[in-house]
């Protein structure tokens, strides 16, 4: 069965439907992000604590089912399977709005949180088959979209926030909902089947099972159809640069969770530091993360961003740990945010990068979908457990928690060009898989 490449018209309109798919996906996210905590704590009146730990659960269960629903993208079609998580993700959203009780939250906090990670498992070969000829780029417009749509939720938020009432509540998150319905409808109008060409064959049709070697394994005899949902499993070189990744990935709680709480902390009267931050840093990533991601074109440049990205987020918890541990003016200390949100940024801009290349191209083509999934739920998990661990090491171990930090940020942005060339040579080394 011959393949063609996708027309380039083809790739036109499907980026423009993967954008728009982005933009309404992340539109309900935004919302979500910024409403969940407060709406199950302040409004249903349920434990922070109880919610973190449905969250923390959650990360782990997104780990482990991120590689078997990573396969199944893969067998079944992306497509297919990216209009079905978006659908389990609606169905979430809507159990959200229900949450009265500790044990109804934790089967939606689970579902939420588990949907999640496979849909964009689910999403990761269509990104890959309709990049065009620079899938760095593509997916770098993915994420400038993304953060603005996310920025304009969590702008509709703040205004609920400050209206109040359950009411207002519920009606923002059931823009969540429709978020998710629209994005599976516009899903849809991705190609099924081969037409003028073969365009998704590879991502969005299904991808039989290779029948020879795998891709990543030394040894050159056929492997069972069941042996090749553990691909990634016995790629320890990809699951190292994984695990790098999220390690790095730990400082998701820098901007959202620990520098609100700081700013609380040291000067009150100052709160509203916290979303300017917030504003900043969006703007920042829509300005630079095209242009800095265009530098990121082979995996040696993909080592070098995350050893930048571990120093940066390094420096900009060091500055901010600095400034929580002495008595300085609210002058100085709003001066020491601004710093630390710019470099952070950077950090984080530059990460984003780096992870966005590794994921795919570390992986063989024939499982794409299964080593996104990996990626991305090592990634998730770090999200998940990121509160924990960065706010419980920054707040409650003083100065100490801060270095540990940093230090733990710049090693793993130190290692991070050694793992991607011990990966980049065992693939190398790997025989490829037949065509069928």
């Amino acid at each position: 069965m011959s393949m063609s490449l996708p027309s380039p018209s083809e790739v036109h309109r499907a980026q423009r439907v993967l954008l728009q798919t982005y933009a309404l996906n992340k539109a309900g996210t935004g919302i979500f992000m910024a409403l969940v905590v407060v709406f199950l704590t302040g409004v249903r009146g349920l434990g922070a604590a109880a919610l973190a730990s449905a969250m923390l659960v959650a990360g782990v269960v997104g780990m482990v089912t991120g590689v078997p629903l990573g396969h199944l993208a893969d067998r079944l079609g992306a497509r297919r399977m990216y209009v079905a998580t978006l659908a389990v993700e609606a169905i979430g959203a809507v159990g959200l709005l229900w949450v009265r009780d500790v044990v109804t939250m934790w089967i939606v906090v689970v579902l939420v949180e588990l949907s999640a990670p496979a849909s964009a498992a689910a999403a990761a070969p269509l990104i890959r088959t309709y990049a065009g000829g620079s899938p760095a780029l593509f997916r770098a417009r993915i994420r400038t979209v993304s953060n603005l749509a996310v920025a304009l939720g969590a702008g509709l938020a703040a205004l609920v926030v400050a209206v109040g009432g359950e009411r207002a509540y519920v009606a923002a998150l059931s823009l969540n909902v429709v978020s998710f319905v629209l994005s599976a409808l516009l899903v849809r109008r991705l190609p099924r089947e081969a037409g003028a060409a073969r365009s998704a064959e590879v991502a969005a049709e299904p991808v039989p099972a290779p029948a020879g070697p795998e891709s990543v394994a030394a040894a050159a005899e056929p492997v069972p159809v069941a042996a090749s949902r553990n691909l990634v499993l016995r790629d320890l070189p990809y699951i190292a640069a994984s695990l790098v990744n999220g390690v790095i990935g730990l400082h998701t709680a820098f901007l959202t969770f620990v520098l609100p709480l700081v700013i609380l902390r040291v000067t009150p009267d100052h709160a509203w530091l916290a979303p300017v931050a917030l504003i900043v840093n969006t703007l920042l990533i829509v300005a630079l993360q095209v242009r800095l991601s265009r530098r990121v074109d082979d995996n040696a440049a993909a080592g070098r961003a995350f050893r930048w990205a571990g120093l940066a987020v390094a420096l900009a918890v060091a500055a901010l740990s600095a400034g929580l541990a002495r008595s300085v003016s609210p002058l100085v200390f709003a001066g020491v945010v601004a710093l630390s949100v710019v470099i952070y940024t950077l950090g984080e801009i530059l990460s984003a990068a780096g992870g966005f290349h590794v994921a795919f191209e570390l992986a063989p083509e024939e499982a794409q979908g299964q080593y996104f999934g990996f990626f991305n739920a090592v990634f998730g998990s770090a999200m998940a457990i990121s509160p924990a661990v960065v706010g419980g090491l920054f707040l409650a171990a003083s100065r100490w928690g801060g270095i540990a930090l940093a230090v733990l940020f710049a090693g793993a942005g130190l290692v991070a060009p050694t793992v991607i060339r011990w990966a980049e040579a065992r693939r190398s080394a790997a025989p490829a898989a037949p065509a069928g």
